[in-house]
């Protein structure tokens, strides 16, 4: 498989975080899909969120995809993706590989993956698969797959080079890996802030250098090393920003406070005056992100893929 060409990333510039927020959200106008999903207790408190997006706009999946561009899978490729979710970025996988291609999509918790599967079919991917499975344990065939990806998954497993020796595995000789992440915690004001305000009043501790965590790979060049050091070769980074657009800074704590567990698990120490009192700080953090024409709040993800 060739190494990913830049222009290759160029293409995602326009996207933006609203992937966050897929077409099925209230903030969107449509209902928000409840799912009881992955949640991978972290010392501190947090997590990867639990209600993840679905049905992103054709805006929306650019930036979704951007680890699909960056493995360069074609048609007839076999791809992995490790902690997938509600596997929005699969389907695009599964497009992308066509009928003659296959798409595995690994997650840890079975229920958002009955959810992926039912809208693979409702969406006629016949190539889509899922699989109950931690990341850093792979149960699949060893060099079975020419490409793998993993959107926002890297960040929460404990042991990230166990994760990647078994992703490793499951890629041919060639194959390429790549993963996104979210950049540094100030250029990613929608979630920091919350986690800021949060930490602050349930007098959690900081997270601890190296602990799993939403932006633990996300200074310049973390996660290129990352990958380095578990062997990927013809490595490249790439820092994509895509600001959240939503029309108010109300629906942007609406959303939060619908579908990030990571957040309520930080607030779980606290009684449910105190956590309706945070959230009320939130709200007014978050309004510094208002606009005249609407809410915009800086989103950056972080790209980086290599062969294996």
């Amino acid at each position: 498989m060739e190494k990913p060409h830049p222009a290759q990333f160029h293409d995602l510039k326009a996207s933006n975080c609203n992937a966050f927020a897929g077409s099925q959200s209230p903030i969107i106008g449509g209902e928000l899909r409840r799912l009881k999903c992955r949640s991978r207790q972290i010392p501190g408190g947090e997590c990867s969120p639990d209600c993840l997006p679905v049905n992103p706009t054709p805006q929306n999946a650019n930036q979704q995809a951007a680890s699909i561009f960056a493995t360069g899978p074609t048609s007839g490729s076999r791809v992995l993706d490790v902690a997938a979710g509600a596997g929005d970025q699969s389907m695009v996988a599964a497009k992308r590989v066509g009928p003659t291609g296959s798409v595995l999509a690994t997650d840890i918790s079975p229920n958002i993956l009955e959810f992926a599967a039912e809208n693979a079919r409702m969406q006629g991917y016949a190539n889509f698969e899922t699989q109950v499975a931690d990341g850093e344990a792979l149960d699949v065939p060893a060099a079975g797959f020419d490409a793998a990806i993993s959107r926002v998954g890297l960040i929460y497993f404990p042991d990230q080079q166990k994760a990647l020796a078994s992703i490793r595995r499951a890629l041919r000789p060639g194959g390429r890996f790549a993963a996104v992440v979210y950049a540094t915690p100030q250029n990613n004001g929608f979630f920091s802030v919350p986690v800021s305000i949060i930490r602050d009043r349930a007098k959690l501790p900081p997270p601890a250098v190296g602990q799993p965590g939403p932006f633990s790979l996300g200074a310049p060049g973390v996660l290129a090393e990352t990958l380095a050091k578990a062997g990927f070769t013809n490595i490249e980074e790439r820092v994509i920003s895509a600001p959240l657009l939503l029309p108010t800074a109300a629906d942007c704590v609406r959303f939060e406070r619908e579908s990030f567990g990571a957040l309520h698990q930080m607030l779980s120490g606290l009684d449910a005056a105190t956590q309706d009192e945070v959230w009320g700080e939130i709200a007014t953090a978050l309004g510094q992100y208002q606009t005249a024409t609407g809410f915009v709040a800086p989103c950056e993800m972080v790209v980086a893929a290599g062969t294996n």
